[in-house]
């Protein structure tokens, strides 16, 4: 049934796994006038999602979770009540890979918000894997809110442009990692 998927390190790799494929898929159908750019891009998505898969993998094993295999990533894409994107191959212009990738950042990041909230990551001696989590989920924040924003603004765009504000479409639920709350006298 829907929505038994466990977002643990497992859930994580077969998310990333599918979203370094998405890449090699988009960068294979790039075409239009910013060809090269489109592909280079989905080279280094495709590079950026490759190396966390080896972080999912290598950090769930510290805590006995399995990396991700082909049968958890069907699992994962089957089972799951949230729409990860499965790329076809097909003819793909600028606007459209940006969006794609930009909605794959957003999924990565709100898997990496439900593991750093979970349970088992409130433990003392998971310390240093939150404060890893929060490294990987700034570098997944800085294309979300930084460079894909610049990516995707008209090329004359110039002093005084407003791109869209704040949280777009594609950013994950946004809740602080870290309580801000100021502490009360």
């Amino acid at each position: 049934c829907k929505g038994d998927v466990l977002m643990d390190f497992t859930t994580l790799g077969a998310i990333l796994r599918t979203y370094e494929h998405n890449a090699k898929v988009i960068h294979w159908g790039a075409y239009g006038p910013r060809f090269d750019r489109v592909h280079k891009l989905c080279d280094e998505f495709e590079e950026m999602f490759h190396a966390d898969v080896d972080f999912a993998g290598e950090t769930g094993l510290r805590i006995d979770q399995a990396p991700p295999s082909f049968d958890n990533i069907m699992s994962v894409l089957e089972n799951s009540d949230h729409n990860y994107i499965v790329c076809q191959y097909k003819l793909i212009g600028y606007d459209e890979a940006i969006k794609t990738l930009q909605k794959m950042c957003a999924d990565v990041m709100q898997a990496l918000i439900e593991i750093h909230e979970s349970e088992l990551m409130q433990k003392p001696e998971n310390m240093g894997i939150k404060s890893t989590i929060e490294s990987v989920y700034d570098k997944y924040d800085f294309q979300v809110r930084y460079l894909n924003k610049r990516r995707a603004m008209p090329k004359d765009a110039g002093e005084g442009y407003e791109p869209h504000g704040g949280h777009g479409e594609h950013e994950p639920n946004r809740q602080p990692i870290h309580d801000e709350t100021p502490p009360e006298d």
